[in-house]
Parts: structure tokens; sequence; C-alpha cells
């Protein structure tokens, strides 16, 4: 029992320093990117991340919805470099996430609650994925296209 115990206190360990420095990246997005719509989402993302830290720690979770960035980027998206960099590595973050937390829901063993606990964090971080990859989806052929990037 010890054992079970020990597990489920590392992945919850795990879990909140994994959000702490998701938190503290889209801070420094937030406050890095030109886009005044590209820092709004970026400071909602970081939001979001201390909402999961809390929300490991059992607080109750909020919802909210975003766009990510202004129509504005699209104008210069040949020199968003960093905004696209930013959601490229907060894609990253969210699928790193996303396999930890389904990973600690298959270790927890027969503990329903937990494993509904770390089923409910990962369909949370899936959200976030899904928002960040349509952005980037979105952005991706003009940002190649007018950066220089495509080959053809």
């Amino acid at each position: 029992m010890d054992q079970a115990v020990d597990k489920i206190a590392e992945a919850l360990r795990s879990a909140m320093q994994a959000e702490n420095e998701g938190y503290y990246f889209y801070v420094m997005a937030a406050r890095n990117t030109e886009d005044p719509q590209g820092k709004q989402v970026f400071q909602y993302m970081a939001d979001e991340e201390m909402k999961h830290f809390n929300f490991i720690k059992f607080e109750p979770r909020t919802e909210e919805e975003h766009p990510i960035f202004s129509p504005e980027l699209k104008k210069r998206i040949g020199d968003a470099h960093y905004e696209m960099t930013a959601l490229s590595i907060g894609i990253q973050l969210e699928q790193t996430a996303v396999m930890h937390y389904k990973a600690a829901a298959k270790d927890v063993g027969d503990d329903l609650v937990m494993r509904a606990f770390f089923e409910d964090l990962a369909d949370w971080e899936q959200e976030h994925l899904d928002l960040l990859q349509k952005q980037a989806d979105m952005l991706k052929d003009d940002y190649w296209n007018m950066g220089g990037f495509s080959p053809f």
C-alpha cells in the first residue's frame, strides 16, 4: 500500500512541477510577443497552467475560452518568429502533459478517484493542445511562405 501511495505522490509532485514550468514559459511568452492579442492569450495559458497547479492541489476548476492571436498578426506573419516558436513549444508542452497524465491515470491501478483525477487533467491539457494546434495550423502556410521557409 505504501508503494502505491508513494507512486501517486510522485505523480502529483511531477505534475505540479510540469504545471509550474508551463506557467513560467507562458508568462515569458506573454512578455515577449509583440502581438497584443498574443500577449493576452499567452497570459491566459499561464493562468490556465496555474489553475492546473491549483487543481492538482484539489481546488475547483473554472472554464473560459479565448482566441489566440489578433488579425494584425497575419499582416506581419513573415516576421512572427517568436509567436510561431511559442506556439510550437506550447504544443510540445501540452502534448507532454497529456501523455504524462494519461500515463499517471494508468499507473494508479484500481484507484478510480485518482484515475478520474488524472484523466480530467489529461482532457484539460488536450483542450489546450487542440487550441494551440488549431492556431498553428491556421498560420503555418502563411508563415512559411512569407518567411521564406517554403521550398516552392
